[in-house]
């Protein structure tokens, strides 16, 4: 299977289980594929970018940003006035996940 054909859905269950807490979502989720095109923009990079709001201290919300990359690393991150990275939970089963989804 090719990185671009993992689907939307897919990208957003495995953002899900990389925050740990689906029940802390309080938005929309949004999931998008950047493909790699280094004539857009500088740092050009291949990746599903998902977003969404969740709580983050008590009843405070952050915005959260999960990059998944064609290598199959997830890297989570809060924004803060920039982005300050996060760790990511459930990382045993994110990788079943991809296996199950027919990466290897």
């Amino acid at each position: 299977m090719e990185f671009k054909d993992l689907t939307k859905e897919q990208a957003i269950e495995i953002a899900k289980l990389a925050f740990g807490h689906d029940d802390w979502i309080t938005s929309e989720i949004e999931a998008k594929y950047q493909p790699y095109i280094p004539e857009w923009y500088e740092d050009a990079q291949e990746a599903f970018i998902v977003k969404f709001e969740g709580y983050f201290a008590g009843t405070n919300t952050k915005k959260y940003v999960t990059w998944i990359y064609p290598n199959l690393n997830v890297c989570q991150y809060y924004l803060d006035g920039h982005l300050k990275t996060l760790g990511v939970s459930n990382q045993r089963i994110i990788q079943k996940k991809f296996t199950e989804y027919g990466f290897e």
